[in-house]
């Protein structure tokens, strides 16, 4: 073996143009499939960081219009009933104002907790203790555990500072641990507090199913005998609440948050692109081994006319496969590694789940090392096999010239550039189609200048503002204060141009009233003043909010031209009653009735996912005032003297309030299109080195062609044969 090593190498060196072209050629493909596999290895196959992944699962409820989470009150219940899991505890996650009197207030992304979630999933603090039972009990002193990052960042390392006392959201929190480097649960928390902390008016309702679960299975419980067991429990309560809890099924699945079928389906996508990429390039150095190995004809008859075997043919010839796919390799591995960091910097901050970690480990290397084994013999067998079946006397023979051979290793070659031509527009379909959809997205109308216009999020803490007069009263102050700022405008709404907006369905005082889940679904989006003049549009017709549309009254709405072209087409719609409500579970907040007063032009809300302009209802502040709000802001002035100016009026105000968030309307449209940008470009990368490998390959099949038929065109010519026919 060593003998016929040392051989191998001498031969890929005596041809040094075929072996870079092959090696070339391989390292694309196992470098592009090692760096999807890599990245589908962190999404889909590796197991979650907790004690016992496969015992931890996703529990939720299902009903006929789609998938929910659970209420407090059943989750309780299931808690106590359930005979199949050994514990399950209820999150949501939420961002956190942090302030105390030493640093400056922050917001973080925080989660509100059962107690023994920690424990459930096999996490403890490293600093300090846990959330308890004792915790969640009612009048219990507020408590929170920091994570990591905020533990370093905000306080230095101090490990005093368990036992501290700091607000948040305004309300003072004793610090009673800080958790291990790298734990984010549920997706990327930097702070933790008892779930009793949350909503009120989410966690006294039964039918408010906005919690996320996570359970542990019993040792010898399996995910069927779970869903069993919880459907008796639900079918229970159904029959004890059948206003809130008929028609619901349970949903008991392996946690696996923030990978749902669609990125599944991305995934297989990509391995299937890039598995198109590699069977290119091992047609194609299959068909530069059969040239080779048809050039060779006359030196493989000589060893087996004085004794080799068909055998050590083979194996010789795979020796060199299997050097040329280890060289390939080495390289390709560079290359994954490369891509695999790129791919990493273009999500980073995208909302990836804490535990998406894109690192090469044991699978990886397992994938890679079949990989090239794989490779080897996929390129190197039938050439070799070709090899093998030289005629020893045809091929000795001067005058035949190995005629056959040739013959047969141009058709072995015609069938592979076959299938690399017919393999790579496929690919070129697909990246062809994501690129049309990421083009007409950048060029999707906005409805609006976006230069030049900054938001920035604020959110008051439900226990500091637990009422909406509450919220109401801050936000007409904070509205009189940036009417202040000079060579500005400002204003305050939900949620900024291309942000997405709250759906509801939409009832009309003169028309009959269809039943619910039937009626049109329209986007709410509540404003401040100022809003349309900060945007920079002017209304169609009918006029704009008013200090004095302070909620007494019926609320007054503006609806888009979108909306009036659909539900009142050639009628003006100004004066008309429309009723908005939550589909399925009504909020009692929400206004019965409204009347629209004007006409806006169109702005789009929802994004690009969608390219005509979603019918939106703008609703004042003063009918449903939350917690949380956009500031926008449109400015020629430099954006941190503007953002220094906004906190200092916030302050003011409340000194415990941070804005956070801060980005401009263009790059909010960047963000939204990151997974068009990043998986069509990449599908562009692989669909191209497919075509250019697939046109190397015809190429060398071409030249080697007509290198082996010299002679005979010579003899054509020197006959008369033109060029132009030759």
């Amino acid at each position: 073996m060593w003998h016929e090593i040392l051989v191998a190498v001498r031969m890929l060196l005596r041809d040094r143009g075929l072996t870079l072209a092959a090696v070339a050629a391989l390292a694309l493909g196992i470098g592009a499939n090692t760096t999807v596999f890599t990245i589908a290895n962190a999404v889909v196959l590796r197991d979650l960081p907790f004690d016992e992944p496969d015992r931890i699962v996703e529990v939720g409820t299902r009903v006929q219009q789609g998938n929910r989470g659970v209420s407090y009150f059943d989750l309780l219940d299931w808690r106590e009933r359930s005979r199949t899991l050994d514990g399950i505890a209820a999150f949501t996650q939420q961002t956190m104002n942090l302030s105390d009197d030493e640093h400056a207030p922050e917001r973080v992304d925080g989660a509100y907790m059962s107690a023994d979630a920690f424990g459930l999933i096999g996490h403890q603090p490293m600093l300090g203790r846990a959330l308890t039972a004792d915790d969640e009990w009612p009048g219990a002193p507020s408590v929170i555990v920091l994570g990591y990052a905020v533990w370093r960042d905000r306080y230095g390392s101090d490990v005093d500072v368990v036992g501290r006392t700091i607000r948040v959201n305004g309300v003072p929190s004793v610090v009673v641990g800080v958790m291990a480097e790298g734990f984010r649960f549920p997706f990327s928390a930097d702070a933790w507090q008892p779930i009793t902390r949350f909503s009120p008016a989410v966690l006294q309702r039964r039918d408010a199913r906005t919690l996320g679960a996570v359970g542990r299975l019993e040792a010898d419980a399996t995910l069927a005998q779970a869903r069993d067991d919880l459907a008796i429990v639900m079918d229970g309560l159904a029959r004890e609440y059948p206003a809130t809890n008929a028609g619901l099924q349970p949903r008991v699945l392996p946690f696996r948050l923030g990978a749902g079928p669609q990125v599944n389906v991305t995934m297989y996508a990509l391995l299937g692109a890039v598995a198109f990429v590699l069977l290119i390039a091992c047609a194609n150095v299959a068909n530069l081994l059969l040239a080779r190995a048809a050039d060779r004809t006359r030196e493989i008859s000589v060893r087996m006319a004085i004794g080799a075997s068909s055998w050590h043919i083979v194996r010789q010839l795979l020796v060199e496969s299997v050097l040329l796919a280890a060289t390939a390799g080495a390289i390709g591995l560079g290359l994954s590694v490369a891509g695999v960091r790129l791919f990493t910097r273009a999500v980073t901050g995208t909302g990836e789940p804490y535990w998406l970690q894109f690192t090469m480990d044991l699978r990886v290397f397992g994938f890679f090392a079949a990989l090239c084994l794989g490779t080897a013999v996929l390129f190197g067998l039938a050439p070799a096999l070709h090899a093998a079946r030289t005629n020893v006397s045809e091929t000795l023979n001067e005058s035949s010239r190995g005629a056959a051979g040739a013959l047969r290793a141009r058709r072995w070659a015609g069938a592979l550039v076959v299938l690399q031509l017919a393999l790579a527009p496929v690919l070129l379909t697909g990246a062809g189609l994501m690129m049309r959809t990421l083009i007409a997205s950048y060029q999707a109308d906005p409805g609006i200048d976006t230069s030049g216009l900054l938001r920035l999020r604020l959110v008051l803490g439900s226990q500091a503002y637990p009422r909406p007069e509450q919220h109401a009263q801050f936000y007409r102050q904070l509205e009189d204060r940036l009417a202040s700022i000079p060579n500005a405008r400002a204003t305050l709404a939900h949620a900024a141009p291309l942000e997405g907006a709250t759906p509801r369905e939409v009832s009309f005082d003169d028309r009959p009233e269809p039943p619910a889940g039937t009626r049109p679904v329209v986007s709410i989006l509540t404003i401040g003043l100022r809003y349309f003049d900060t945007l920079g549009v002017r209304l169609l017709q009918g006029r704009d909010f008013a200090p004095s549309d302070t909620g007494a009254g019926e609320t007054p709405a503006i609806v888009n031209a979108r909306f009036a072209s659909l539900h009142f087409p050639g009628v003006d719609p100004s004066g008309r009653r429309i009723r908005l409500t939550t589909t399925g579970t009504p909020d009692p907040t929400e206004p019965e009735w409204v009347t629209i007063v004007g006409l806006a032009p169109n702005i789009r809300q929802r994004g690009t996912e969608d390219l005509d302009f979603d019918p939106i209802v703008y609703l004042p502040y003063s009918a449903n005032p939350l917690t949380w709000t956009s500031i926008l802001v449109r400015s020629e002035s430099d954006w941190a003297l503007v953002t220094s100016q906004l906190r200092d009026h916030v302050r003011a105000i409340d000194a415990d309030l941070p804005l956070f968030d801060i980005v401009t309307v263009d790059d909010l449209f960047w963000r939204e299109l990151w997974p068009i940008r990043v998986f069509g470009s990449m599908f562009a990368v692989f669909a191209l080195i497919a075509l250019v490998t697939a046109g190397i390959g015809l190429y060398a099949v071409t030249a080697r062609s007509v290198a082996q038929r010299t002679r005979e065109l010579g003899v054509r010519m020197a006959l008369g044969a033109p060029a132009a026919e030759i």
